[in-house]
């Protein structure tokens, strides 16, 4: 037990603070990186997805992808395609919790 509260423990603690803070960071970023005036667009045409039960998982992020690519038109070359997909399955997920969609 004392090589695990010693040693092992006090490590990954900080190993976890350190992704932690890492995450914090990243998400701050990409927050600033993404315009304010799209997120309540983006917002309600996820919604409006989400309803539709003729498309598939991969089908709804695909067209909320567009929509959000449409909204940003020539600010996407400063977002990039990664961050993008990660902005909108943070948002995704918020909604989720916030048990907007299903």
């Amino acid at each position: 037990m004392s090589l695990w509260t010693k040693v092992i423990w006090p490590f990954l603690s900080k190993v976890l603070k350190y992704m932690l803070s890492l995450f914090e960071r990243t998400a701050s970023e990409l927050a600033k990186k993404i315009p304010a005036t799209i997120i309540e667009p983006l917002k309600s045409k996820i919604i409006e997805i989400a309803q539709s039960t003729e498309l598939s998982g991969a089908e709804k992020m695909k067209a909320v992808k567009e929509y959000a690519l449409s909204l940003l038109g020539d600010q996407f070359a400063a977002i990039g395609n990664s961050a993008l997909d990660t902005f909108l399955q943070e948002l995704y997920q918020d909604l989720k919790d916030k048990e907007l969609i299903d």
